[in-house]
């Protein structure tokens, strides 16, 4: 893979891609230089959310307004509500934003990973923040936030644990979803870790809160050890076990590289962010420089989430969606931020795909293209995403075009192709080229773009 392949690769799995303009810009750069403005970025949004209370946590709906476009004041106004919509929205622009690429890559892995539904707009943006200060920083240190986290605390109903009445939500998916996975953890190291659990609660604030009087002071069996643990403990004695840290690295390695996972690989990585005592910044920077990552067999191998397609195509076709066609392309392709379908997270894979939603996933990009209007009048609208009028989107082929000044005709298929990462073959690039009648440049361009964006390779990233 030449160089500048390997950067545009870079940006498709540690960020969420590349506008035409970006990439040009990108042509000529180096490897190390990305990854240090990757890793520069990415540390200087953590530092600044470190400084003070998680950015937004304690503000109301009114403060938060003052911060989002003018549609969105009107709507808050409107509904007289703080909807967590708006911070599905603005998340959804900050991962178009190249200077957050990584910040927001891992904010979303670990949103999968720890996947919890929020249904308020505080608990929301407060978990979210956690994954952007500590995403890259010490997993020890993102593990202890999230236990601490109210949205997670009622999510899995610890708030409801306490000595007269355990209840071991928590405590078992710590261990089977959170760090270790099945078969490395027993029962009664679920019943012991759920007694250091007791206590830990909230308020609907958003405060954590530790309820001494609700709190099992007593000794605890937990991984063949003896003693009065708290949760802190509990926390440290699953980091002690390499079986952590292999753990998270294979999950690390299906989101970011391959479903495929090679185990000598998995094997290197998880040693070395044991050895580092869980530091993520180090798992991420090796992986991303490891001469493998770049191997064409890791390249074009993954299927997109519906968020990952929204937000490519965003970058690849410089579009720019209104809220209502943002929020009902979340819900039309099945995966809405702060909804997983369940604590295990959204599928991935081949489950993203299936005859209904391979249909809409490649309309997705005709109805862009073709600048069709979508009206969502008789969709099936509810309280998680209310869907009002027609969705609208701003898109034009200027950048497109800048990046094919200069190119001959019978080149552009090709180089759209290279463009969009679709890795055809050359029998596949002859038959788009044949299809194409159109005769004048701009639309020549315009049908190239709609016949590669509609193949199932596009798909793929």
């Amino acid at each position: 893979m030449d160089l500048d392949k390997k950067i545009q690769h870079l940006y498709a799995r540690a960020g969420f891609g590349l506008t035409p303009k970006q990439f040009n810009q990108k042509l000529g750069s180096t490897l190390n230089d990305e990854l240090k403005l990757l890793f520069g970025n990415a540390r200087k949004e953590s530092q600044k959310l470190l400084k003070q209370d998680a950015l937004f946590t304690k503000m109301t709906s009114k403060k938060y307004s003052s911060l989002q476009k003018k549609e969105r004041r009107k709507l808050i106004q409107k509904t007289g509500k703080f909807k967590v919509q708006l911070v599905r929205l603005d998340w959804f622009e900050r991962m178009t934003d190249i200077n957050m690429a990584l910040t927001e890559r891992m904010s979303f892995f670990w949103h999968s990973h720890f996947a919890c539904y929020l249904g308020k707009p505080h608990f929301a943006i407060s978990q979210l923040n956690i994954y952007r200060k500590y995403g890259l920083g010490s997993f020890r240190d993102l593990l202890n936030a999230v236990a601490k986290d109210v949205g997670m605390i009622f999510y899995l109903n610890n708030q409801q644990n306490k000595k007269t009445k355990p209840n071991e939500n928590f405590a078992r998916e710590l261990l089977e979803l959170f760090t270790l996975g099945t078969g490395n953890y027993s029962e009664n190291d679920i019943k012991n870790a759920t007694k250091a659990f007791t206590g830990w609660a909230g308020d609907f604030s958003g405060k954590f809160i530790f309820e001494e009087e609700n709190h099992d002071f007593g000794p605890k069996n937990f991984m063949g050890k003896r003693g009065k643990f708290s949760g802190e403990d509990i926390i440290d004695l699953i980091l002690e076990n390499p079986k952590c840290a292999e753990f998270i690295t294979r999950k690390v390695y299906r989101f970011f590289v391959n479903d495929e996972v090679n185990e000598e690989h998995v094997s290197i990585l998880s040693k070395e962010f044991y050895d580092s005592d869980y530091n993520i910044t180090r798992l991420m920077n090796k992986l991303f420089r490891s001469p493998w990552f770049y191997d064409e067999a890791n390249l074009s191998t993954k299927i997109k989430s519906p968020i990952e397609l929204l937000v490519d195509l965003s970058h690849c076709l410089d579009v720019e969606f209104d809220d209502n066609a943002i929020l009902f392309f979340m819900k039309r392709l099945n995966q809405i931020l702060f909804a997983p379908p369940n604590v295990a997270g959204w599928p991935s894979g081949k489950e993203w795909i299936s005859n209904s939603s391979l249909i809409s996933r490649l309309n997705l990009s005709r109805d862009i293209i073709l600048k069709i209007d979508m009206n969502f009048d008789g969709e099936d609208g509810n309280d998680e995403l209310p869907l009002e009028g027609a969705g609208t989107f701003e898109w034009s082929m200027d950048e497109i075009t800048d990046y094919l000044n200069g190119c001959k005709k019978e080149e552009i298929v090709k180089l759209l192709s290279d463009y969009l990462r679709l890795n055809l073959s050359r029998e596949l690039l002859y038959k788009v080229e044949a299809e194409i009648v159109e005769k004048s440049r701009d639309a020549y361009i315009r049908e190239s773009l709609l016949k590669l964006t509609s193949l199932p390779e596009y798909q793929m990233c």
